[in-house]
């Protein structure tokens, strides 16, 4: 669940999340607005802090200490002291919120390409978003062009009391919590640093699995937004513009637009390497839309290619509105990764019936990822899921009723 206060048009929002959230609603209200919001925090990059290789300076020489204690009692076969590496993993949690405060005041920045200020409600000093967790509330706070976090916890004394540190043989160190378990050499300090962040981040990882937290659509996530028809014919391969360099998908500074492209072109690579098997889900949308998906190696990417109903072949960016509009759905909910998939309008130029089709892909779709957040003004599109998920709360309903 994620609760807004005073950001943009909102004195006070609840959003609770589920495997499918719609926003439906008449313009203006705010629905791309939240779903931008939730796509910022849930695509922060998880960054992995330099402060443990180059601490500050006050710390740098009880660290020094500590890490050369761990690193010669491994050298000699012998555990080290918890104490230690107790130390080491509070600093790593430390430095690890400093770095993404910093991250999330970027990425809030870059997906919405405005100052922080600015999305702040009128009339209001700070901006709140609280995110339920596991270990409770993460808040973050906005005010002027600053973020911090509040209330930031990641059952850290529950993972210390837990947390099994041992020697199988001289020189390598390992960590044990649940089904974690990282073990390494350890002969210097980067050794060790990338040990614990390694057990951190996987730590991390498992305390919001399938669920939505800062960081879960990173890095495997795709945004869809509501201009992707026209991006798709200016931008993507083999369109006669240069396309953007094939970047991580989530860099701080790209707009939502390029992220766009350099997903779907890191999708299509997938598709292009692998085969067309996973399109099956989808063969009665494209069926609907009259076309078939081909990938063709171009220039040492695949881009994809459109034969339409009458035989003829176009490369992506040359189809018809509603085929541009939809493919990149089609290719971001037929694998399994992307987990999490956030759509802007996916019926925008579909006629009802192929509408009811997409639905159905959304529906297959919600079953093997971590989470689909869609924005409509479709009220057919919101009956026909609205029916699919009544269906299958009922033994035998879908074959009653003939679906």
């Amino acid at each position: 669940m994620v609760t807004v206060e005073n950001f943009g048009p909102f004195e006070h929002a609840v959003i609770k999340l589920k495997p499918l959230t719609i926003f439906i609603g008449r313009n203006s209200v705010g629905k791309s607005m939240l779903m931008r919001l939730l796509w910022a925090l849930a695509s922060t990059p998880i960054a992995l802090s330099a402060h443990l290789l180059f601490p500050p300076r006050e710390f740098d020489k009880r660290l020094g200490e500590v890490r050369s204690r761990i690193i010669d009692n491994v050298a000699k076969g012998l555990e080290p002291s918890r104490d230690d590496v107790h130390t080491l993993i509070k600093l790593y949690m430390e430095t690890f919120q400093e770095a993404l405060v910093q991250s999330l005041g970027v990425r809030i920045q870059g997906v919405f390409g405005s100052s922080l200020e600015e999305l702040i409600r009128v009339g209001a000093e700070t901006s709140r978003i609280s995110i339920s967790g596991p270990c409770g509330p993460t808040t973050i706070v906005i005010k002027g062009n600053d973020v911090r976090l509040e209330n930031f916890n990641l059952c850290l004394d529950d993972l210390l009391g837990k947390m099994v540190v041992e020697v199988p043989t001289p020189g390598i160190l390992g960590l044990r919590h649940g089904g974690i378990s990282v073990a390494r050499y350890v002969r210097t300090s980067y050794d060790l640093v990338s040990l614990i962040s390694e057990f951190m981040v996987r730590y991390f990882g498992t305390l919001y699995t399938k669920g939505f937290y800062l960081g879960s659509g990173w890095p495997n996530g795709v945004f869809l937004p509501d201009s992707r028809a026209g991006v798709v014919r200016l931008t993507i391969p083999p369109s006669p513009m240069p396309y953007p360099r094939l970047t991580s998908l989530f860099g701080p500074h790209l707009t939502l637009d390029e992220e766009f492209v350099n997903a779907t072109i890191r999708i299509a690579q997938v598709f292009g390497g692998s085969g067309v098997e996973a399109l099956e889900l989808a063969e009665d949308f494209l069926e609907e839309l009259g076309c078939e998906l081909e990938f063709k190696p171009i220039g040492g990417v695949y881009a994809v290619y459109v034969k339409a109903w009458s035989g003829k072949e176009l490369p992506l960016p040359l189809a018809p509105s509603g085929v541009r509009e939809s493919i990149a759905t089609v290719l971001a909910l037929t694998l399994i990764d992307p987990s999490m998939v956030f759509i802007e309008e996916p019926e925008a130029h579909l006629h009802p019936r192929a509408v009811t089709r997409l639905a159905r892909l959304i529906g297959v779709a919600v079953r093997y990822k971590g989470m689909i957040i869609v924005s409509t003004h479709s009220d057919h599109l919101f009956v026909a899921l609205n029916n699919l998920i009544a269906l299958s709360k009922v033994k035998g309903g879908a074959e009653r009723l003939g679906f």
